[in-house]
């Protein structure tokens, strides 16, 4: 056992995974009491709780194993680099270990509580997607035994959000198409948009092998959705001959 004693004072010199540890140990009266502290001590390290584990500065695990996970699995990473920002912001200075429940709790009030730059209260569904991020890099973090509890687990998420149902009136709708200009393939890109409510990832990723201008439909493949599920979207007139016209 390395422990030893000093001026009345008992301490433990040991070194775990070629990481050297001393300190001491005012509270043990006996070697016995030392040695049980080595004990703890060593199970706290496996366990990820002290000296090894969560460590890593949450900016560092970030950009070197988040970034690179989240652009090989998740299909909306680009969208997903706009939100790390405010979130790196928030808790990049501290590391993995020291970021608890009750900081998350606040960043998520704040960031509910704070005006866009469009003028306008952050959405809850917004904050929400905010809160999943954070919760993902903490996911991973775990998976990669860095950490041992997930503190974005125990904050809830905003509910009754409510619908996000939104049509354009027609009044809405010349004024946006008056905006666009003369630019004639964003107009027919728009004019998809509206009538069939593709994303636009979707709609990006579109192909003509995707498209049956025969019996009316789009189908949207699996691999370039956001839910991963395939689904078949009815083609209205106006979008038929938008699609026609892009054909020639």
């Amino acid at each position: 056992m390395a422990v030893y004693q000093r001026n009345g004072h008992w301490y433990l010199d040991v070194t775990i995974n070629g990481r050297r540890i001393r300190k001491s140990i005012r509270e043990a009266r006996t070697r016995r009491q030392a040695e049980k502290a080595e004990l703890v001590l060593r199970d706290e390290i496996f366990e990820s709780r002290f000296g090894i584990g969560g460590q890593k500065n949450f900016s560092a695990f970030v950009e070197e194993s988040y970034k690179p996970h989240a652009a090989h699995h998740k299909k909306g990473y680009e969208v997903e680099l706009s939100v790390l920002k405010p979130i790196l912001a928030e808790f990049g200075r501290y590391k993995l270990a020291d970021v608890t429940t009750e900081q998350v709790e606040r960043f998520k009030r704040r960031r509910a509580t704070e005006v866009t730059t469009r003028k306008a209260l952050r959405s809850k569904a917004t904050v929400n997607r905010d809160i999943a991020v954070l919760s993902s890099i903490f996911n991973l973090a775990k998976s990669y035994g860095e950490i041992k509890e997930n503190p974005v687990e125990k904050v809830k998420y905003y509910s009754n959000l409510g619908s996000r149902s939104r049509v354009l009136s027609e009044i809405e709708e010349r004024i946006l198409f008056k905006a666009l200009g003369d630019d004639l393939s964003l107009k027919r890109k728009i004019t998809i948009l509206l009538y069939t409510g593709m994303r636009r990832g979707e709609l990006f990723k579109l192909e003509w092998r995707d498209v049956d201008l025969e019996d009316c439909f789009i189908s949207i493949r699996s691999e370039t959705t956001k839910t991963g599920k395939a689904r078949a979207v009815p083609m209205l007139s106006i979008v038929r001959k938008v699609l026609q016209r892009s054909s020639k």
